[in-house]
C-alpha cells in the first residue's frame, strides 16, 4: 500500500470540497487557494501537470493543487465508466404520447 503524503491528503481534501476544482478543458483546471481568495491554474504539459503555485514553481514538488486535480480526474473517469445510458424506444414513447 502506498504511503499518502501530506500534500496528497490536502489535495484529496480540496477535491472533496464543493467548488474548489474547476475543469476548464481536458488539460487545464483551476483550484482555489486555501490560504487566500486567489486561485491557481493547473495545466498539463505532456504527461506532467504544472501549477502556478509557489510550491510547484520554486520547489518543483507535486503540490496539493495537482493532487486535487488528479483526484478530480480519477473521479471523472470513474463516473464516466459507471454511467449507464438506457436506450429509449422512440416508437413506444410516441404511442404513449398519442394515447394521452
Amino acid at each position: 500500500m502506498a504511503t499518502i503524503t501530506t500534500r496528497e491528503e490536502r489535495g484529496q481534501t480540496i477535491a472533496n470540497l464543493n467548488d474548489q476544482v474547476k475543469r476548464i478543458d481536458a488539460n487545464t483546471y483551476t483550484v482555489k487557494s486555501q490560504s487566500n481568495n486567489g486561485e491557481y491554474t493547473i495545466s498539463k504539459n505532456g504527461e506532467e501537470w504544472l501549477c502556478t503555485c509557489p510550491d510547484n514553481i520554486y520547489r518543483h514538488l507535486i503540490c496539493k493543487h495537482i493532487y486535487a486535480v488528479d483526484f478530480s480526474v480519477a473521479l471523472r473517469k470513474k463516473v464516466q465508466t459507471n454511467r449507464v445510458i438506457q436506450e429509449v424506444n422512440l416508437q413506444s414513447a410516441n404511442s404513449v404520447a398519442q394515447a394521452t
